[in-house]
């Protein structure tokens, strides 16, 4: 088990994966992908719903298309309106979380160096970076599993309430992420 504490060098290391990370999923994110996937049409259909008032329900929406992306794209296509860099923003940042939750994962399951070694791979790899890109809602399931992944380790190794409390609400949140997760 490693320590809770981390050391200044691994948040340097770690802050420059995550700038790394940023640059290959943010550059010319408007213009890259060229085309908009069909799937990314349909969100984007979904969040101007949303921003014009209609609300769907909490388990799903639209053939079993689960809101809670959607509600997530709303922000920045609100901020900068409807196009295709802004509805990309939103799962681009939830990629940046898929970088910092498989480093807390690796680095409580075998130590600060794997955890590093394991964000830099997720930061610079083609299908995490790929997938960053694209507004779909599978960018979720990494990023909710493997937070509740980490915290229900945390708390098989603490005890603490919070800790079970937590990974509880994560393992239950997966559900909402994609409906493959269902099965």
């Amino acid at each position: 088990m490693t320590s809770r504490r981390f050391l200044p060098t691994e948040l340097a290391a770690l802050t420059a994966i995550l700038l790394l990370a940023a640059v290959f999923r943010y550059w010319q994110i408007a213009e890259y992908p060229k085309a908009l996937h069909y799937d990314e049409v349909i969100n984007g259909l979904v969040v101007q719903d949303l921003l014009r008032g209609k609300l769907p329900g909490l388990l799903t929406y639209d053939r079993a298309r689960e809101p809670i992306v959607f509600y997530i794209m709303a922000v920045p296509v609100a901020l900068f309106g409807p196009t295709p860099g802004a509805l990309r923003a939103a799962t681009a940042t939830i990629s940046l979380g898929v970088v910092g939750a498989v480093f807390l994962l690796a680095r409580e399951l075998i130590g600060r160096r794997v955890g590093l070694l394991t964000a830099l791979i997720c930061a610079t790899t083609v299908w995490p970076i790929y997938h960053g890109r694209l507004a779909t809602r599978s960018i979720l399931v990494p990023l909710v599993m493997s937070l509740a992944l980490y915290t229900g380790i945390r708390a098989w190794r603490t005890r603490r309430k919070l800790y079970w409390t937590l990974a509880g609400l994560l393992f239950g949140a997966v559900f909402y992420t994609y409906a493959s997760n269902f099965f």
